[in-house]
């Protein structure tokens, strides 16, 4: 006797809360009579890939401009803030 099985996604995968999901699978070969039935389990270990749901995009194409003076400190961060 051959059965097939599917496992099926109710609920939505997300990275930044559980990043694997590891579920035991059980088998059995219902026996004889209801009696003497043999077992097996398999792990399934489904792990979630990341993906960036907001990836950041200017707004409108804005260009951005900046005017520095010469004595601007080396290797600093810029803080580039765009209007509303």
């Amino acid at each position: 006797m051959l059965s097939i099985g599917v496992l099926s996604l109710f609920g939505k995968l997300d990275y930044e809360t559980i990043t694997t999901h590891v579920l035991e699978i059980e088998v059995g070969d219902g026996g004889i009579g209801g009696e003497n039935e043999m077992f097996d389990t398999a792990q399934i270990i489904v792990n979630v890939q990341d993906v960036n749901e907001f990836e950041p995009v200017f707004v409108n194409g804005t260009d951005l401009e900046v005017t520095l003076t010469e004595e601007a400190e080396h290797k600093k961060f810029l803080k580039v803030f765009t209007p509303p």
